[in-house]
């Protein structure tokens, strides 16, 4: 039995069959469903408007999310998407606050660093520069990736330009640049070299030091060269071309460059060691036009002992004290090619205009008012009347502590304008004018004038006071029924603006107004013996301002004075020795060999440290007139002594 069993049990192993398939058995199973929350239906459906820029529908869906789910799972990103929709709207005040809720609240996000450069755009989209430069500058010292640094310092570039800034600006625009592809290089270097047509020639130079590209540097020379031309500034101009044709010769920047330089030298070109002079040597102005010429050629001789070679040369046109004859001198002048022009004494102000058109500094010796604003070309070296009663009002206040002036002027353009430039000095030194009296210049009897000085107080009309230009003004009355005191207790000093002749006239009368001031202050005309002579004991003790003292004790001074008498058997004057010093001056900036085109004199004249001469210390200042210290004299015996000095 058990061998049947065995036998059966073989036949049903046998009989089995195996069926093999390539398909997994199916299973009767369904998938599970995925449900969405409310919050990510809303997301969903207002970022698939965003993408389809359908921006109402989408800010929106993205409004409603933010309200409803205002800490949920997608709140940064609605922020970043709502801020972008203003943007692209054209809202970026609406969008700012979104931006900075974003990085704010969730920095740790995906989307913050997206927010942080919306906020830099939002800012610059609305005009607030600075707050860009303030947060960009933090911005781009963070780890950032390459394409949102790129952004942040061409943001940070566009702001420091837009707020006058062009250093900084191209130094990020540099920045920029080493980020850039190639399409994007183009585009910057267009804005860097619109920024360096902006820079000082150091910055330039500076910047260049940042940059690798031969071209890149060679191109931005360029820009500077063609700029600086365009700005009228030949010098600077000059300076980057020749470095661009000298250091990257080989890059095409530089074949243009030459070209340039070529026609710089061509129609920049003047004769460099040759000083042009316009004085009155005949006419009604001979006597000064003389004068001044007497310093000029002694400067030339001067100058010429120590430094023969290159010789310099003096044209010199006499302008006969008239004005067709000056514009024509000043013609002939630019036409041989001048560096520089000096003078004139007289119709300065027809040769400064002139001297303008042609682009050619001149300094001139004289007094008209506003004389320097006729152009940037136009100089004074010369003593005025508010250099004048500056030096006088500061020294009696600071020095002597007089508060209290009086004013007896002629009534005519020279009185008018120290009397009113004498007042307003006095004022802003903290000083009072307790009266002020005009006379008739003809008038030969002062009782009744100095009587009504020394009995009433007569203030100067602010409505009729002059610009001190010598524009004509009534005189003050000559009555008033408000008497004050005594003058010799109202004012300690009193100023008179006239001749030492009419001085003569005068100051004996002064008994007759009971007036007996501590001081008679004057003007450089008093600087005359003549004064001494006639005004005896009444003149002691008057103190005057001078721009020049042949006696002073400094050195410089003795020397010149010797000079000068060796030469001409005379004593120098004011004239002599300022166009002694001007000459000697414009001497020295032309020998110098950097000194290639008038703008460099022009920028020399203006150098900060200015000139040492015989007339003092001096600089010219923003407006190219002469700032120096005068003389300050007193009448002591039979001579003028040196107060100060400068």
């Amino acid at each position: 039995m058990l061998f049947v069993l065995l036998i059966m049990l073989l036949a049903a192993c046998a009989s089995k069959k195996v069926i093999k398939t390539g398909n997994p058995p199916k299973i009767d199973k369904s998938p599970p469903i995925v449900t969405l929350s409310p919050g990510d239906e809303l997301f969903s459906s207002a970022e698939k408007k965003y993408l389809e820029k359908a921006y109402p529908e989408a800010l929106n869906a993205f409004l409603k999310y933010l309200s409803t789910f205002p800490n949920g799972s997608w709140t940064a990103e609605t922020l970043l998407r709502i801020g972008n929709i203003y943007m692209a709207t054209g809202n970026p005040s609406l969008a700012l606050p979104y931006y900075q809720r974003l990085a704010a609240h969730y920095p740790k996000s995906a989307s913050a660093q997206q927010a942080e450069l919306g906020v830099l755009t939002a800012l610059f989209a609305i005009g607030d520069y600075q707050k860009v430069i303030e947060l960009g500058q933090v911005y781009v010292k963070k780890n950032r990736s390459a394409d949102a640094a790129r952004q942040a310092f061409e943001m940070l570039a566009d702001a420091y330009f837009r707020v006058g800034l062009p250093a900084e600006a191209a130094n990020a625009y540099s920045q920029v640049l080493e980020k850039s592809s190639e399409p994007d290089s183009a585009r910057i270097l267009k804005k860097l070299k619109e920024v360096v047509s902006q820079m000082a020639i150091s910055d330039v130079f500076n910047l260049l030091n940042r940059l690798e590209s031969s071209q890149v540097k060679a191109e931005i020379l360029l820009q500077a060269g063609q700029k600086y031309l365009e700005l009228e500034n030949p010098e600077d101009a000059y300076n980057v071309l020749t470095v661009l044709t000298e250091q990257y010769p080989k890059e095409g920047a530089a074949a243009q460059a030459l070209r340039i330089l070529q026609d710089l030298k061509t129609h920049s070109a003047y004769q460099r060691h040759v000083i042009g002079c316009l004085l009155p040597l005949t006419g009604t102005y001979e006597a000064y036009g003389k004068k001044a010429l007497k310093g000029i050629e002694l400067a030339q001789n001067q100058f010429a002992l120590l430094n023969p070679d290159p010789p310099l040369t003096i044209l010199i046109k006499d302008t006969e004290s008239d004005p067709q004859r000056t514009i024509s001198a000043v013609k002939e002048l630019a036409e041989s090619g001048v560096a520089a022009i000096i003078g004139p004494v007289a119709t300065a102000d027809i040769a400064a205009a002139e001297a303008q058109k042609y682009g050619i500094p001149i300094i001139t010796l004289t007094q008209k008012d506003q004389i320097t604003q006729i152009g940037n070309s136009v100089f004074r070296n010369f003593m005025t009347p508010g250099a004048q009663t500056e030096a006088l009002v500061s020294f009696t206040v600071k020095k002597l502590g007089l508060s209290r002036f009086a004013i007896l002027y002629p009534d005519e353009p020279y009185g008018i304008n120290f009397m009113n430039l004498f007042k307003d000095q006095a004022e802003s030194e903290g000083g009072r004018v307790v009266a002020v009296q005009a006379y008739d210049p003809m008038q030969t009897d002062f009782r009744e004038t100095l009587k009504n000085l020394s009995s009433r107080y007569s203030p100067v009309p602010d409505n009729s006071k002059s610009s001190g230009a010598g524009k004509r003004m009534e005189p003050a009355p000559t009555a008033s029924t408000n008497a004050t005191h005594s003058s010799s207790e109202e004012f300690e000093a009193l100023f008179i603006p006239d001749s030492p002749q009419k001085l003569a006239v005068i100051v004996p009368q002064l008994a007759y107004g009971n007036l007996r001031p501590s001081y008679l202050l004057g003007t450089n005309l008093w600087h005359s013996p003549k004064l001494i002579q006639t005004g005896g004991p009444s003149v002691q003790g008057s103190i005057l301002p001078d721009g020049f003292f042949a006696e002073s004790t400094s050195e410089t001074v003795q020397q010149f004075v010797r000079i000068f008498h060796n030469a001409y058997k005379e004593s120098p004057g004011y004239i002599e020795a300022v166009s002694y010093d001007t000459a000697m001056m414009m001497f020295h900036i032309v020998r110098n060999p950097n000194t290639l085109f008038r703008s460099s004199i022009i920028k020399e004249l203006l150098r900060p440290d200015g000139y040492s001469g015989v007339t003092g210390n001096y600089r010219f200042d923003k407006d190219r007139e002469a700032q120096k210290k005068l003389f300050l004299l007193q009448i002591k015996g039979d001579e003028f002594v040196e107060i100060t000095n400068p």
